[in-house]
């Protein structure tokens, strides 16, 4: 789960972020900058903010392709017999990006 609190262990609070890649060149030491600049700046944060870790996805989100919405029901439907329910915005395929920039992206990949 990205960009969530995950409460306190140790004495210690933890919580991730997630940032859009290439918005920091897909740069962990950029992102990391960035954020701490942002929390400072707005007085979000006390005490000792330390990066535990990180890790750089090249493909979080799908785009989806024509036909994809059935092949996605299709498979939600056969994993039920056999107890598994397919839910929220990832598990049940329904993450597609609404904004627009996400769609001239993918048909610009598309073309190449």
């Amino acid at each position: 789960m990205y960009s969530d609190f995950h409460g306190q262990e140790n004495g210690r609070e933890y919580f991730t972020v997630e940032v859009i890649g290439n918005h920091v060149d897909f740069s962990t030491e950029i992102a990391d900058q960035n954020f701490r600049r942002h929390v400072h700046t707005n007085h979000l944060f006390d005490g000792d903010l330390r990066l535990e870790g990180s890790t750089v996805l090249e493909n979080a989100y799908p785009i989806y392709s024509e036909g994809s919405h059935e092949r996605a029901a299709q498979a939600i439907i056969a994993l039920k017999p056999a107890g598994i329910g397919s839910l929220g915005r990832q598990g049940g395929f329904n993450s597609q990006p609404t904004a627009r920039v996400s769609t001239v992206d993918a048909e610009a990949a598309l073309k190449r």
